[in-house]
């Protein structure tokens, strides 16, 4: 999605941050609009940034991580989503390093475990996704 579009549903839904999420499929075509910056189309007090959310990358696996605020989202070592290291902790250290936001993408539904105690600690198989 382009940014003038996102825009549009930011304004007519009045939310003041927005925030354009490039994940795996169109990362290689969306890497040219990120700035690092607030986007040109931003109109105060609407807020639009393109930043990244970690779904069909490698650490994907680990969970799906929305990286907000980045400075650069060209992970360190290649030009695509093809050379993301396979675990989140280093996605979150990189992210950490350049004062990003980060935090889960949306919940683990489908991430089930037998009963309803809590806390446990028991760790659902990750194919319910």
């Amino acid at each position: 999605m382009h940014a003038p579009d996102m825009m549009r549903h930011c304004l007519g839904e009045d939310l003041k941050v927005g925030c354009n999420l490039t994940w795996g499929p169109c990362f290689d075509y969306q890497k040219q609009f990120f700035t690092g910056k607030d986007d040109k189309v931003s109109q105060y007090p609407y807020l639009l940034r393109y930043d990244i959310e970690v779904s069909g990358f490698g650490s994907h696996r680990s969970g799906h991580l929305c990286l907000l605020r980045l400075k650069d989202q060209i992970y360190p070592g290649g030009e695509s989503k093809h050379h993301w290291p396979t675990l989140c902790l280093n996605t979150l250290r990189w992210a950490k390093k350049q004062g990003a936001v980060v935090g889960p993408a949306h919940s683990g539904w489908g991430l089930s475990v037998p009963g309803n105690e809590l806390p446990n600690y028991q760790v659902p198989p990750y194919d319910g996704i």
